[in-house]
């Protein structure tokens, strides 16, 4: 074999060695590329219509009690918060504002049942406060007082319990008491039963 054909083999190879090492590296920076470009987000779960359902229920319910603690259509509220417990059962909230209209339609054992459910759900201030209520209403100030207790317990929102302990020192005969609570219970957003204590001339 002459120089000729060594130089052409000679080139020849080069060539081959250039084009397999392009592939080589193409393929490479393919996969860096790849591995640097920004992850695809998970795609987000969409809403779960039971719970969508049962939420728009609720709302319903709690719209009927506008801004202030007496329900203006309690059997309404009732039948929104009976769709939405079909749909979900375990619903502290709606067992709550459930308890508060039976209350007050004056059916105090079936209030007292969807609090004390309520409770057991997710106790919170607002439940103990209104299960201290219909246990008031119904003449066991011993019951309302260990309630109240709890309810203060938690801290959280306290204008009920500020207004039910403020029914529970009247009950006892202590005005000065149940007056400073109903002034708490305005402070904090609630002043109906203040408004009803001056009214009768009883508080300042």
């Amino acid at each position: 074999m002459n120089v000729t054909h060594l130089i052409i083999a000679d080139y020849r190879m080069i060539m081959l060695f250039q084009t397999v090492f392009r592939g080589a590296f193409a393929a490479i920076l393919g996969l860096a590329l790849l591995s640097c470009a920004p992850a695809t987000p998970p795609a987000k779960p969409l809403p779960d219509p039971v719970t969508s359902n049962t939420e728009q229920l609720v709302a319903k319910a709690r719209i009927l009690w506008g801004h202030g603690d007496t329900c203006q259509n309690p059997e309404q509220a009732i039948a929104y918060l009976n769709s939405a417990l079909e749909l979900t059962p375990n619903h502290a909230n709606a067992l709550l504002l459930r308890g508060r209209a039976y209350n007050q339609l004056n059916l105090a054992e079936k209030a007292f049942e969807d609090l004390t459910e309520s409770i057991r759900l997710e106790p919170t201030t607002e439940a103990y406060a209104w299960r201290a209520f219909v246990l008031l209403r119904e003449g066991n100030l011993r019951g309302a007082r260990s309630d109240l207790e709890s309810a203060f317990s938690l801290g959280g929102d306290r204008r009920h319990a500020y207004n039910v302990r403020g029914l529970l020192h009247l009950e006892e005969g202590n005005e000065d008491a149940a007056c400073d609570d109903f002034e708490d219970g305005a402070e904090a957003g609630a002043p109906f039963w203040l408004d009803k204590a001056r009214n009768a001339g009883m508080c300042r």
